[in-house]
């Protein structure tokens, strides 16, 4: 089963050795440098009780999902909305469900793809644009002398 497509997570170190095995099996990378980190769709943490892992990495958004996201995806054979198991910060510092905080807006996997599609669009439009363009006229490129008898500024071989 291919249902996280390469998006890598980041797991909690009280999220037991099974669960970042199973994310690996649904097609998912599991984070293990800096780089990936950075890249990470997803922060899978133990329960509502892991609140130092909570409390770094929720940015209001639904990205922090409990282990229960996991074992859910493998027993359903889809991945559901994270909404019923992600957790946030609440401004007075409480642990608690992300929809009690944030409306839901749709699936984070579903958002870092359509920014990936986009971006990979805008590539190949700019490559084309700029392979289909000729010499570049713009604001540097001197306006033509209104005056019928102006001299050309030019000099071509001393004539």
């Amino acid at each position: 089963m291919n249902l996280f497509d390469a998006h890598y997570a980041v797991f909690s170190h009280e999220v037991p050795e099974i669960y970042l095995q199973d994310y690996a099996r649904l097609g998912g990378n599991v984070a293990s440098n800096k780089a990936d980190i950075q890249d990470a769709t997803v922060f899978i943490c133990n329960d509502q009780f892991d609140i130092d892992f909570i409390a770094i990495w929720y940015n209001d958004t639904y990205r922090v999902v409990t282990k229960r996201y996991i074992y859910d995806c493998m027993r359903l054979g889809h991945r559901p909305r994270e909404k019923e198991y992600s957790w946030g910060v609440a401004a007075d510092l409480a642990i608690v469900p992300t929809w009690s905080l944030l409306p839901w807006n749709g699936s984070i996997f579903d958002k870092r793809k359509a920014t990936v599609v986009l971006e990979e669009r805008s590539r190949k439009r700019l490559r084309a644009m700029e392979a289909e363009s000729g010499p570049q006229l713009g604001l540097l490129t001197p306006a033509p002398s209104l005056v019928p008898h102006a001299k050309s500024k030019t000099k071509r071989n001393g004539k």
